[in-house]
């Protein structure tokens, strides 16, 4: 690919972002839930995109809501081909972004401990670990597997 160029979006379409979340997490999740999800007030969603010369590729996306003065990542995710490209940051930026303008002091979010590449990624973009939830995610081979609880003051 040539000029690859990162556009955020804040209102993605809801089909492209549930066909984004199966290629990343490998796991179908129904239109209705992720609508279900960001119908509350102080839910949103942005969807990075991919530029190359007429086409437009979905990338990645994220999911969040405030609550008071706290927001919380409810899941972020970036295309296998896509990752490694400053998607993930980008939409992190734009989470942070968010999160202020709607007067968030702070940002949360949950990470299984397998999960490295992620860990790795919150801790260089200064995210701190909180506490643990034991069991937390279930594998699709069943395991139970213990989550982070990481968080940021904006």
């Amino acid at each position: 690919m040539s000029d690859i160029v990162v556009t955020l979006s804040e209102q993605p379409s809801w089909p492209a972002l549930a066909d984004l979340y199966r290629e990343c997490f490998n796991e179908p999740w129904p239109l209705v839930s992720i609508e279900n999800l960001l119908r509350p007030p102080g839910c949103w969603a942005q969807l990075a995109e991919i530029s190359d010369r007429d086409l437009i590729i979905p990338a990645g996306f994220a999911l969040a809501r405030v609550v008071h003065d706290e927001a919380e990542v409810l899941s972020l995710g970036v295309s296998p081909r896509f990752r490694r490209r400053g998607v993930a940051k980008s939409l992190m930026r734009t989470l942070l972004s968010c999160a202020r303008e709607k007067s968030a002091a702070s940002l949360y979010l949950e990470v299984g401990i397998d999960n490295n590449a992620a860990l790795t990624f919150y801790k260089k973009m200064n995210f701190k670990t909180v506490a643990r939830r034991k069991g937390y995610y279930r594998r699709a081979d069943r395991s139970q597997v213990d989550a982070l609880v990481m968080k940021i003051v904006l």
